[in-house]
């Protein structure tokens, strides 16, 4: 073989060599970049949950207060007409209630307990919220805190979730659920909330995304943060469904 053809072809495998490490740096650049814009925009979501959580606590709920304290010194003089009184009376019933909804929205849309870089811990006040509003008894497995300091993370796995247990409540036909957290080998963080609920069939599910009960959802944005989500579910035993989150 002459020189000038093995020149050539080493010219040619360097060349290419270079394109392959090039086209890697960008990928690895572009993942990085989605991964900060998914996180940037998972934080920018919890501002605006604590934005409007602000606006409940400060502005709506002390109007409801102050309604209601007015009512209250109306209602000994409403006494005397019965007409009067009964309206009064379900009026004040009312203020009760959206007092009581909209301090329950500020919690939902803002848990202090986010403050807190234990997941083991949110999860624990998710699962008395969850018996709290539905009834869905939720047990918390896990061998320790988990300490996450990423707030993005702690956010959106707390969301994911949350959802994951809603769909237990709606689809599953079932007041039981377990939420398990350990670490795989790789170090990743692993989540699995599963059920013995009625179970799926989970090709089915998937195939169309209006009728995947928001598994999508929960997917995709896992994906951005280079998660995945494994399911396993079977009719009439029950639904696993794992997530899966590298911490690195």
């Amino acid at each position: 073989m002459a020189i000038e053809d093995i020149t050539e072809r080493k010219q040619a495998e360097d060349a290419l060599h270079q394109l392959n490490q090039t086209l890697e740096e960008q990928v690895v650049l572009r993942t990085a970049q989605v991964q900060s814009l998914a996180a940037a925009l998972t934080l920018a979501e919890q501002e605006e949950r604590r934005r409007i959580a602000q606006i409940l606590h400060d502005d709506l709920q002390q109007q409801l207060y102050r309604i209601q304290v007015q009512l209250l010194t109306i209602l000994p003089e409403a006494d005397s007409d019965p007409r009067v009184a009964a309206h009064a009376q379900k009026v004040h019933t009312w203020l009760d209630d959206a007092i009581r909804i909209t301090r329950q929205l500020t919690v939902e849309l803002s848990p202090p307990i986010l403050l807190e870089e234990g997941l083991t811990e949110a999860l624990g006040w998710l699962a008395a919220q969850m018996t709290a509003s539905y009834g869905l008894q939720v047990s918390i497995r896990a061998v320790h805190a988990f300490s996450l300091p990423d707030e993005d993370i702690r956010v959106l796995l707390l969301q994911l979730v949350r959802e994951l247990l809603f769909n237990v409540v709606k689809h599953a036909a079932t007041d039981q659920a377990m939420v398990e957290l350990q670490f795989d080998e790789a170090g990743a963080l692993q989540l699995t909330v599963s059920d013995a609920g009625c179970g799926f069939d989970v090709t089915q599910a998937m195939a169309n995304k209006t009728s995947s009960f928001g598994l999508f959802s929960v997917r995709e944005r896992l994906a951005l943060f280079g998660g995945r989500m494994d399911i396993a579910s079977t009719l009439g035993q029950g639904t696993s469904i794992l997530l899966t989150v590298p911490l690195s």
